[in-house]
């Protein structure tokens, strides 16, 4: 009918999270931010949009970066499915990502699952720290664009990231 907004079919997929009205604010809230900045940006550069996802488990991490995945899908915010990888393959898998991997990434989600296995409690180099050194490196990439390297989500048990991120 003539002057009756259709329904937004994206918010269907948030209705399956039932009972976690905070994570369905949240996400609601990181899509409309990310395409904002999307619509407002003149070069296109990526803004931060990596998320952590803590708790311990059976507590629906990867059900809730399914949703994620799904939601940004039909928000238009990314255009790949997600790639998955666990913490047991993390340091084989990322052995072998050269920039050019990530590159290929760009436009998608890269889950991490478990990586509080990637924690290391000393002070040496983590597995995950690997990573946290190519992000930052793509925050200083100027010619790099909103699709040029994916979203990265984080799931793990909050004691140990909290430490981590704490340290």
């Amino acid at each position: 009918r003539f002057g009756e907004k259709f329904p937004d079919l994206a918010d269907q997929i948030l209705q399956r999270i039932i009972g976690q009205d905070r994570a369905v604010k949240v996400i609601r809230q990181l899509a409309e931010y990310y395409l904002m900045l999307k619509r407002n940006s003149s070069h296109g550069q990526r803004p931060d949009m990596d998320i952590l996802l803590k708790g311990s488990s059976g507590t629906g991490k990867d059900f809730i970066a399914n949703i994620i995945q799904e939601y940004f899908f039909k928000k238009g915010i990314v255009q790949k499915q997600m790639v998955m990888v666990d913490a047991a393959d993390f340091e084989a898998w990322m052995d072998k990502k050269t920039t050019d991997d990530f590159k290929a990434l760009g436009g998608g989600i890269l889950f991490i699952n478990n990586i509080h296995m990637l924690i290391h409690d000393n002070n040496n180099i983590s597995p995950i720290d690997v990573l946290f050194s190519r992000m930052e490196s793509w925050e200083t990439d100027s010619t790099a664009g909103w699709d040029t390297y994916p979203i990265i989500i984080m799931a793990g048990h909050p004691i140990n990231i909290d430490k981590f991120f704490n340290r």
